[in-house]
């Protein structure tokens, strides 16, 4: 074996999975251009940019689900993978359906999100535990990265407020944004001269 799924890996993974998937999901999220959109497409693809965010929160949660599904199977803990499905799919119904019912594909989209960080997210960190991922490891350095990410949202909604929302803004705003993320993850530094 050249290399081995370990409890460390895992807590590795999850964190450089966060790291860098946080900035393309806040752009994503922060840097909808509804009014273009609507300009462009007409109005019938507007519920379509509104359902993007909860979806963004959704993708993040599922990257987290596949590098813990590889430690678990390649741990032998296959059946936990099996429970974290049945579970995922018992709680994705109902939300799915109250979730259309309210608010359409913004609903639909919500509800996903809102299962996959409650349900799944706890699930996630039950099964973690089982099988000896340090959580408070991956949960200490997942709260820089998260104030991180709502730091960027705030300077990108703050410099199109300010500058408008022509090239010069993206790319003021891009850069003021990357360097505040930076700012944030400034106390993991340590960490990653450990791991490289």
């Amino acid at each position: 074996v050249i290399f081995a799924i370990t409890p460390v890996v895992v807590v590795l993974s999850l964190l450089i999975v966060a790291l860098l998937m946080a900035p393309a999901l806040v752009s994503l999220v922060a840097e909808r251009r509804f009014p273009q959109l609507e300009r462009k497409h007409g109005g019938s693809w507007l519920p379509a940019a509104l359902a993007l965010a909860p979806l963004a929160v959704l993708s993040l949660v599922r990257v987290a689900v596949e590098v813990t599904y590889d430690f678990l199977a390649g741990s032998g803990r296959t059946r936990s993978t099996v429970w974290l499905h049945a579970i995922w799919l018992v709680a994705l119904v109902p939300a799915l359906t109250m979730g259309a019912r309210l608010d359409g594909i913004r609903g639909v989209a919500i509800g996903h999100a809102v299962v996959a960080v409650l349900v799944v997210g706890t699930t996630l960190a039950v099964l973690l535990r089982r099988s000896g991922v340090v959580l408070h490891l991956v949960l200490r350095r997942l709260a820089l990265a998260g104030a991180g990410a709502a730091v960027m949202s705030v300077v990108i909604v703050l410099s199109r407020s300010l500058l408008g929302s022509g090239v010069a803004a993206l790319v003021v705003g891009s850069v003021v944004a990357g360097l505040a993320y930076l700012l944030c993850l400034w106390p993991l530094r340590k960490d990653a001269t450990e791991i490289w």
